[in-house]
């Protein structure tokens, strides 16, 4: 098999698809912009149940670090149509987070923040034959349409209470 063998999650390297201000550190005050949405499901959803969900999308769906024979850990990542500003962000954060729910699954809600970083894919050793991905590439299937699902969560959130539409579109 190809790659680096880690022997513990720790020594995984950590990515995150934003751009932050210059000169800055990771957080949630110093992302400019967010490139793509990032799901983790650590609550037994597998990688067939996902992909029903977000398999019309362009994305990457993995097996994560946790995930063992006997309770399916897995992480979708969702390139945007274009990169998004924070409070755009957490608006198609909580859009994805329902759909998702919608079609059964349920992603760990803490893993919200636009400035959150992930580990890169990798199995735990005693678990490497259970590592697993999908991925749909560039042609053959869309990118997640940012300006169309902003648009209906826009009339969506409109149909909310004040304190609702301050607390989702807060930065």
């Amino acid at each position: 098999k190809k790659g680096k063998k880690y022997s513990t999650k720790l020594e995984l390297p950590l990515w995150s698809p934003v751009a932050l201000k210059k000169g800055t550190v990771r957080a949630n005050e110093n992302v400019e912009r967010v490139h793509a949405l990032c799901l983790d499901f650590d609550s037994g959803d597998d990688l067939e149940d996902i992909d029903s969900v977000w398999g019309d999308y362009l994305m990457v769906c993995h097996t994560t670090w946790g995930n063992t024979p006997d309770k399916a850990r897995a992480r979708c990542v969702l390139p945007l149509s274009r990169s998004v500003t924070r409070k755009e962000f957490g608006v198609l954060i909580r859009w994805a987070m329902k759909h998702s729910e919608k079609g059964g699954l349920r992603p760990d809600p803490a893993c919200k923040d636009a400035a959150r970083a992930w580990y890169l894919p990798a199995p735990a050793p005693e678990f490497e034959a259970n590592y697993r991905w999908i991925a749909y590439y560039d042609g053959e299937e869309d990118r997640l349409d940012v300006d169309e699902l902003l648009k209906t969560q826009t009339a969506e959130l409109s149909k909310r209470t004040a304190d609702d539409i301050e607390f989702t579109t807060m930065d």
